[in-house]
């Protein structure tokens, strides 16, 4: 993915993921394409997987300083080790569950304007769940205050982009499995989004 970076233009490729990751709109224009292509509300979801050997690569050029590294959660799991083979199943009720689960986030119906572009919805916080993710926040603003390091500090400040994101997954996530609603975002969708970004944080 990130090896492609720079193949049209310079710095183009990752101004581009910079700008997605932001929501802005975004344009396409390259050469032999017929016509350029607008895409108003920009959102994509990038996920993979690297080799540890690899990961210096990300940080070469401007990336490490031009916000590009912040913006990138890594999972890194705690047992690294070889596993053998085994004849465990995944049951089959699991299996059927995450396709009711994703088949109804799919199917969430939405409103479109005059142009047949999406409505934005909004989902305000509970005041409980407010108050909780107003705490965090004030907490993550002292480490940012207090960390030396330049690069460590962005990644935090973009922790808290990704917590008022996760708030919204969770919260969608618990509605999809029967949980909860989605008139509001709750104190336990908070919860759940901040132990992710505790987690993201260590690696």
């Amino acid at each position: 993915w990130f090896k492609n970076f720079n193949r049209y233009s310079k710095g183009s490729e990752e101004q581009f993921w910079l700008s997605v990751f932001s929501g802005k709109p975004i344009i396409f224009d390259r050469k032999g394409m017929k016509r350029s292509i607008s895409v108003k509300h920009s959102f994509i979801s990038v996920i993979g997987t690297i080799q540890k050997g690899i990961l210096k690569e990300l940080a070469k050029g401007d990336r490490n300083q031009n916000g590009f590294l912040d913006r990138i959660l890594f999972v890194l799991p705690e047992n690294l080790d070889k596993q053998y083979w085994n004849k465990k199943e995944l049951d089959a009720h699991i299996s059927h569950d995450w396709q009711k689960i994703t088949q109804k986030l799919i199917d969430m119906a939405y409103s479109v304007d005059e142009s047949g572009n999406p409505i934005s919805k909004e989902i305000r916080f509970e005041s409980t769940a407010m108050r909780l993710l107003m705490e965090w926040q004030h907490e993550n603003t002292d480490l940012c205050n207090q960390e030396l390091d330049e690069q460590l500090g962005g990644i935090y400040s973009k922790l808290e982009i990704y917590a008022i994101r996760f708030c919204l997954i969770l919260q969608i996530i618990r509605w999809a499995c029967g949980e909860s609603g989605l008139d509001f975002i709750d104190e336990s969708s908070v919860r759940g989004a901040i132990e992710l970004i505790a987690y993201f944080r260590k690696t």
